[in-house]
């Protein structure tokens, strides 16, 4: 019971270690793509007001240290795993047989 509650625990951090992530890629994107800020690196964010730059800045940073620290890196890669085989177990597994009539 410890063990399961454990490997649901884990497989719950991979799977926010990936929307964070995922969020912040495309958080970035967005205020890209907007026009809102016209570029977002790792030390820098060039928006229209102080507000959107800090916005930026935070959204840019967060891939980068998940990247150099890579535990937050490799828990997402994880939980792309986790999510995909969630996915193709949901898609193969065997429904009980048809009620015919």
């Amino acid at each position: 019971m410890t063990a399961s509650l454990l490997w649901k625990g884990f497989k719950g951090l991979c799977y926010l270690a990936l929307a964070v992530n995922v969020g912040a890629f495309a958080a970035a994107a967005a205020l890209e793509a907007s026009g809102l800020c016209s570029a977002i690196n790792e030390g820098y964010a060039d928006c229209g007001t102080p507000v959107l730059s800090q916005i930026a800045y935070t959204v840019g940073m967060i891939p980068v240290i998940s990247i150099f620290t890579l535990v937050p890196f490799l828990l997402a890669i994880l939980g792309v795993v986790f999510l995909v085989g969630e996915m193709i177990r949901g898609i193969f597994r065997r429904r009980g047989p048809e009620k015919l009539g």
